[in-house]
C-alpha cells in the first residue's frame, strides 16, 4: 500500500525546558535534555547479559538449557529436607533488611474489581503482594510464599483471583530444546477471598514425557467477562483454557491439521463481548467466543494482515469501551520495534499507526522481546499508551476512516532523577488503569511499581514496603551499613538510619549515578568513607566521601578486557602489614601560632599544655617556645624558665605557667611557636599514606627537631579484580593519583569460541592467598601475595615477581559460582558449583594449601543431601568451621559437619523464602570499631536483602563506659589484629591506678588473668603473651579502680 500515511503529528514531550519534536517529514529537531552526571551515564547493557550470566551459572551445560524434572525433583527435595528439620540445624534466623523504597521487576498488577483500593502485583522473583491503601504501600502474601516467580495475575467476574508463575519472556534462549533458561512457576494459584491462595492442581508441572513441563512458565491470564469459570493462560506450551475455574484444561488453538498448537503463548486478551486474541508462536488467534478449535490466525500473508514472522515478541490490547477495536506492538528478533498496528473490525484488519525503523520512536529500546506493553484508554478506544524502555502516548488525531493518522507523544524518560514527575524506571512490563478513575494508571517495571493520577502525564514511585529486589551482590560496613548490586537498579546503600531504617539510598541510578546492572561493591575499614561500586563487565567506580562523588577506577585502564557481567572484586586491608614496602617520612612538628587563649582584664595568670602537633608523647625542644600577644613577646631559656615574663614550661609534657608582667590586651589572642623532638622509645602517631588512617610507632632512638625519618607504612589496602587475568592495586584508597595496577595472574581465556573470566574471588583472612574460580570450572590459588608489593614482585612479567598461581580444581562445563575460605584457616576451602543436571554442587578441601590438594564432593547422601540444584554462595562462618552456610536456587542450607564424609544438611530458610541467595558475607574482622562481628548478611535475587545475628554473642564493647554508664576516658586498643603468637595492649589510664588484665573467650570463660603493678595516669603500652591460647575470637578487659575498657581480637594459630 503504497498510498499508506502514518501521522506522527507533532511529538511534543517537554521537560526541563526541552522539547523533542518529530514530523511526519523525519525531520527531527532536538534540544536534548542533558542530565547532570551526563559524564557518568552509561549506555544500558539491556537485559542480555544479565540472562547470560545467569545461564552460565543454571543452564546445563552440555544440553544448553534447563531440564524441567531437574527444577522438579529439586524442588521436591528441598520441600523434604524442610519437613525433616533436625537438632543438626545451626537455627539461622534471618531478619528482613529491605529495601522497601524501591522494587524490582513487576509484571503483573491488578485491582480488585469489588474494592479499587486493593491492589495486587506480582514480582518475577519476589512473590505476590497486595496494597489496601490503593498502592501507598504494600504487604506480602504469604500463601504465595512456594513460588515468588508471580508473572500475570487475572480476577474472573465472580471475584475470584488467577496468578500466574513462572518468567519465560525475553531472557536470552538457550539455542536447545532441551529446557528453558528462566526461573520456571509453579503452574497457577486461585483465591476465592483475595487472601488465601492453594495452587491449582490441574496446573502443577509434572515431568512425564515432557523435557519442557506444561504450566512451567505462565505469562499472562485473562478471565471472561460474562463467564465467571472461563480462564484463559498464556503458557509454555501454548493457550490453555478452562471453563470450571482452572480445575480442567484445554488448548483452544488449533494446528491447520486441528492437533493442539502449543507453541510458547505470550500474551491474551480478552474483550468486553467476549472475544479472545492471543499470541501463539509469535503470531496473532484471534476467536469471536474463545470456544475451543475456533481461533483464527491473523498473521498471515496480505495486505491489513499482521506479520508472519521475524517477530520476537507481540503484544495485544483491547479497548474496554469498544471491542472491535484491537492494538498489537510488534518486536523484531533484535528487539527494536516492528511496528504497532490497529483495528477497528476485531483484528480482521490492521494498519499501522507506529512505524518501526526510526531512530527517534524506539519506544522498546531494544529489547521488545523482554519488555513490551500497551493499553488502551478505559474510556476512548483511540489512545493507547505503549512501552518498554519509555511510555508513549498516540492519539487519533484525523477522522475516522482508515488508516488512521495520530500523533506520539513522549511521556516517561527513564534517566532523569526519580524525583521528576517524568520519570519511570526504564524498562515497562506492564500498564493497568483505574477501574473507575480513569485519571489513576499505573505502571510496572523493572524499578518495580509507579503511579500516575492525571491520566499518564506524571508519576511517582509506589514502592513502599515492596520488598523484591533482585540482588547479585551484598556486603557490610563496619557499622553495619549495607550496600548490594542490583538488576537493573545499580547498587543500592543502606544507611540504616533515621525513622526509615530499610530505606536505601540509590534508587533509579545506584548511588554511582551509572544505573543499570549493579555488580560487586566494598566498603574500607581504614577510610570508612570510601565505598566501591561497580556495573557490567568491570566498571568499577570509588568515592571518597560517603557515596557524595564517585570517580571511575578500572574502566580508562580496562575498558576492553573481557570479564564477567557480574564482575569480581575483593579488597584485603590490615592496619599492621609487616610485610608492607611503602614509607612515610615523619619529622617532627614545628607549631607557629598555637592558640593559647585570648588576654582577659581579671588575670595575667595563664597556664595549660601546648598540643605538641597531637603527639601527645612528643617533647618541647629546649629554647624553641615563643609566646607573642600583640606586641607582648616571651621566650623560654632552654631550662625551663620564661624570659619576659614569670613561668615554667615542662618539656616533657608541655605544661605551662606564665605570669605576664604586661597585661595583655582584652581579646588579643595569645600565640605560641616551637619545635618539637622524640627521645627513644616514645610512641609517635604516624600518618598513613592510606588515609585517614594513622598507626603508633616506637622511635628506636631520639629523633630531633628538624630530623626526617623514614616508618614504614603498615597500613595497606590491596584492591584484587578479576577477569580473564587477576588486576592488583595497592592504591585503592589513595584517590590522588591514577592507579597503579599490577597483572598477578592469568586464570582464563579470551577465546571468543570458549570464553572463560573470572566468576568468584575470595582471599584468606592474611591476606597471603586469593582464591580464584572461572566461569568454566576452574579454581586457582595464587599465592605470596603478602609479599606483592611492586611491579618488581608482584607483576608476572617481571623475573622477580613472588606470586605463584596454581589450578588446583576443574569440573568440566559448569561454572564456578563461590569460594568461601576459613577465616581462621585458610587451607579450609569450599567450592560451589552451578548448572543443574548434575549430581554435586559442594565440594571441600581441607589441604588446600597443599602442593597437591585435594577436593572432595560435600553433596551428601540420602534423606539429608543437599538437594541437586545450583549453589550460588558459601560461608565458613568464623569460629565454626566445621560448618558451612550454601545459598542455593531455594534458599539458606547448612551443615554442621563439613568434613563427614556424608554431611547432613538442614533447611535454614526461617524467615526466608525459598528465594535464589546470589551472594552471603560475615562481618569476620574484629577490629576497633566494629560493631556487626559475626553478623551474616545475604543478598537475595528477588526478596532484597536479610541479615542474621546468630553469631553475634558479643555486646558492643566499642566505647567504654564506667558502671554509671557514662563515657569513659580510659580506652585500650591491641595490636597486631588477629594475633599469632604476642600482642601490644595500647591503653590510656585517667588516673594512677594498678592495672588488672582479663581475657574472656566469647561465651564468658576467663581464659588469661594478669595483673599490673602500678601505674600513672597517661599513655601506656603492655606486651601480652597469648601463645596458650586457642584460635578463636576473645574479649580484653582492662580494670583499674572503678573504670574498664574492654576491646576485641582474633587469635590465629
Amino acid at each position: 500500500m503504497n498510498n499508506r500515511k502514518v501521522l506522527f503529528g507533532i511529538l511534543a514531550f517537554v521537560i526541563a525546558g526541552s522539547v523533542v519534536i518529530y514530523t511526519t517529514s523525519g525531520a527531527l529537531k532536538l534540544n536534548k535534555y542533558s542530565p547532570r552526571n551526563e559524564q557518568k551515564k552509561k549506555v544500558s547493557q539491556g537485559i542480555n547479559g544479565a540472562a547470560e550470566f545467569l545461564n552460565n551459572m543454571r543452564n546445563n551445560k552440555t544440553t544448553g538449557g534447563i531440564d524441567s524434572k531437574w527444577v522438579i525433583n529439586a524442588r521436591e527435595e528441598v520441600k523434604n529436607l524442610a519437613n525433616q528439620k533436625s537438632g543438626k540445624s545451626l537455627d539461622l534466623a534471618w531478619i528482613e533488611l529491605g529495601p522497601d523504597n524501591i522494587g524490582g521487576r513487576t509484571r503483573a498488577i491488578l485491582f480488585d474489581r469489588n474494592n479499587p483500593n486493593i491492589i495486587y502485583a506480582g514480582a518475577v522473583a519476589g512473590g505476590l503482594w497486595k496494597s489496601t491503601t490503593g498502592g501507598s504501600s504494600w504487604s506480602k502474601v504469604p500463601s504465595v510464599s512456594e513460588n515468588i516467580a508471580v508473572c500475570a495475575i487475572a480476577q474472573a467476574s465472580n471475584g475470584d483471583i488467577y496468578v500466574g508463575t513462572g518468567e519465560s519472556l525475553g531472557m536470552v534462549p538457550s539455542g536447545s530444546a532441551n529446557g528453558s533458561t528462566e526461573f520456571m512457576g509453579k503452574g497457577m494459584y486461585k483465591s476465592t477471598n483475595g487472601e488465601d491462595f492453594t495452587v491449582l492442581d490441574s496446573t502443577v508441572p509434572t515431568t512425564g514425557n515432557n523435557l519442557n513441563a506444561i504450566w512451567a512458565f505462565v505469562s499472562r491470564i485473562a478471565c471472561d467477562p460474562v463467564k465467571p469459570g472461563r480462564v484463559y493462560a498464556s503458557t509454555n506450551k501454548g493457550l490453555r483454557s478452562s471453563d470450571d475455574g482452572g480445575l480442567t484444561w484445554i488448548v483452544p488453538v488449533k494446528n491447520i491439521n486441528n492437533t493442539d498448537n502449543t507453541q510458547n503463548s505470550t500474551d491474551v486478551d480478552v474483550a468486553s463481548d467476549g472475544t479472545v486474541i492471543s499470541s501463539v508462536g509469535g503470531k496473532c488467534f484471534i476467536s469471536p467466543s474463545g470456544d475451543n478449535a475456533t481461533f483464527v490466525n491473523h498473521s498471515v500473508s496480505g495486505a491489513g494482515n499482521l506479520p508472519t514472522g521475524s517477530l520476537s515478541r507481540i503484544e495485544f490490547a483491547v479497548a474496554p469501551s469498544n471491542p472491535n477495536y484491537m492494538y498489537a506492538c510488534a518486536a523484531k528478533t533484535d528487539g527494536t520495534l516492528y511496528n504497532i498496528y490497529r483495528s477497528i473490525d476485531k483484528g480482521n484488519t490492521w494498519d499501522v499507526i507506529g512505524a518501526g525503523g526510526s531512530t527517534s520512536f524506539q519506544p522498546l529500546g531494544t529489547q521488545g522481546a523482554y519488555d513490551n506493553t500497551l493499553v488502551v484508554h478505559p474510556t476512548n478506544p483511540d489512545k493507547i499508551f505503549c512501552g518498554g524502555l519509555d511510555m508513549w502516548e498516540w492519539n487519533k488525531t484525523t477522522p475516522d476512516g482508515v488508516p488512521a493518522g495520530g500523533s506520539w507523544t513522549q511521556k516517561t524518560l527513564w534517566y532523569l532523577s526519580n524525583t521528576s514527575p517524568y520519570f519511570v524506571h526504564a524498562d515497562h512490563h506492564f500498564y493497568v488503569f483505574h477501574p473507575t478513575n480513569t485519571n489513576i494508571m499505573f505502571v510496572g517495571s523493572d524499578g518495580g511499581i509507579s503511579r500516575s493520577t492525571d491520566g499518564g502525564n506524571t508519576f511517582k514511585d509506589m514502592n513502599i514496603n515492596y520488598s523484591t529486589i533482585q540482588f547479585y551482590t551484598i556486603n557490610c560496613s563496619s557499622t553495619g551499613t549495607v550496600m548490594g548490586g542490583s538488576q537493573d537498579n545499580g547498587t543500592l546503600y543502606f544507611p540504616r538510619t533515621g525513622t526509615f531504617p530499610k530505606h536505601v539510598i540509590g534508587s533509579n541510578t545506584g548511588i554511582s549515578g551509572m544505573g543499570g546492572d549493579g555488580g560487586y561493591c566494598s566498603f574500607s575499614y581504614i577510610n570508612p568513607e570510601a565505598f566501591f561500586t561497580s556495573v557490567y563487565y568491570g566498571d568499577i567506580s570509588r568515592s571518597p566521601d560517603n557515596t557524595n562523588t564517585f570517580y571511575d577506577f578500572t574502566s580508562v585502564k580496562f575498558k576492553d578486557i573481557l570479564a564477567a557481567f557480574v564482575t569480581p572484586f575483593v579488597m584485603w586491608e590490615s592496619f599492621n602489614d609487616t610485610y608492607s614496602s611503602d614509607f612515610v617520612n615523619f619529622t617532627p612538628a614545628k607549631v607557629t601560632n598555637e592558640n593559647l587563649g585570648k588576654g582577659n582584664a581579671d588575670s595575667i595568670h595563664y597556664s595549660g599544655y601546648l598540643l605538641r602537633g597531637g603527639q601527645p608523647h612528643a617533647s618541647i625542644a629546649h629554647g624553641s617556645v615563643d609566646i607573642t600577644s600583640g606586641s607582648i613577646s616571651i621566650h623560654d631559656n632552654g631550662s625551663g624558665q620564661f624570659v619576659g615574663a614569670t613561668g615554667t614550661i615542662d618539656y616533657n609534657s608541655g605544661r605551662y605557667f606564665i605570669t605576664f608582667s604586661t597585661q595583655p590586651l582584652v581579646g588579643a589572642n595569645i600565640l605560641a611557636s616551637y619545635n618539637t623532638r622524640f627521645d627513644a622509645g616514645k610512641t609517635i602517631k604516624i600518618f598513613s599514606n592510606n588515609k585517614p588512617g594513622s598507626f603508633d610507632y616506637t622511635t628506636p632512638s631520639t629523633i630531633q627537631s628538624g630530623d626526617t625519618v623514614e616508618v614504614q607504612d603498615i597500613i595497606q589496602a590491596k584492591f584484587y579484580f578479576g577477569a580473564t587475568d587477576i588486576w592488583m592495586t595497592k592504591q585503592a584508597l589513595n584517590f590522588t593519583p591514577t592507579p597503579i595496577w599490577y597483572k598477578i595472574a592469568t586464570v582464563g581465556s579470551a577465546n571468543p569460541n570458549n570464553p572463560d573470566v573470572t566468576q568468584c574471588l575470595a582471599l584468606s583472612h592474611d591476606g597471603n592467598y586469593l582464591f580464584a574460580g572461572t566461569s568454566e570450572g576452574k579454581v586457582f590459588r595464587i599465592s605470596n601475595l603478602r609479599s606483592a608489593n611492586d611491579s618488581l614482585s608482584a607483576d608476572i612479567s617481571s623475573p622477580g615477581c613472588v606470586v605463584e598461581t596454581k589450578q588446583l580444581f576443574s569440573s568440566s562445563n559448569r561454572a564456578v559460582t563461590s569460594i568461601a575460605v576459613d577465616p581462621l584457616n585458610a587451607a579450609r576451602v569450599i567450592v560451589t558449583l552451578g548448572n543443574y543436571g548434575e549430581n554435586a554442587y559442594v565440594y571441600y578441601s581441607g589441604n588446600a594449601l597443599d602442593s597437591v590438594p585435594t577436593f572432595t564432593s560435600k553433596q551428601g547422601a540420602g534423606t539429608t543431601a543437599l538437594p541437586k540444584m545450583p549453589v550460588y554462595s558459601s560461608l565458613i562462618p568464623i569460629f565454626h568451621s566445621g560448618a558451612v552456610i550454601v545459598g542455593t536456587e531455594y534458599g539458606v542450607f547448612s551443615t554442621d559437619n563439613i568434613t563427614s564424609a556424608n554431611p547432613q544438611w538442614v533447611d535454614e530458610n526461617t524467615g526466608l523464602d525459598n528465594v535464589p541467595v546470589f551472594m552471603i558475607k560475615q562481618q569476620t574482622y574484629d577490629y576497633e570499631g566494629v560493631k556487626n562481628f559475626g553478623t551474616i548478611y545475604i543478598g537475595t535475587h528477588g526478596r532484597g536483602a536479610f541479615e542474621c545475628k546468630k553469631f553475634t554473642s558479643i555486646n558492643d564493647y566499642d566505647k567504654p563506659v564506667t558502671g554509671n554508664n557514662v563515657y569513659s576516658p580510659f580506652t585500650v586498643s591491641i595490636y597486631p589484629n588477629p594475633v599469632v603468637d604476642n600482642a601490644t595492649l595500647s591503653f590510656t589510664l585517667p588516673a594512677n591506678g594498678e592495672v588488672k588484665v582479663k581475657i574472656y573467650d566469647l561465651n564468658g570463660k576467663l581464659v588469661k588473668y594478669t595483673d599490673i603493678t602500678s601505674m600513672p595516669k597517661g599513655y601506656h603500652t603492655y606486651s601480652i603473651d597469648c601463645k596458650g591460647i586457642q584460635r578463636g575470637s576473645y574479649i580484653v578487659q582492662m580494670i583499674s579502680g572503678t573504670e574498664s575498657a574492654t576491646t576485641r581480637f582474633i587469635k590465629m594459630q
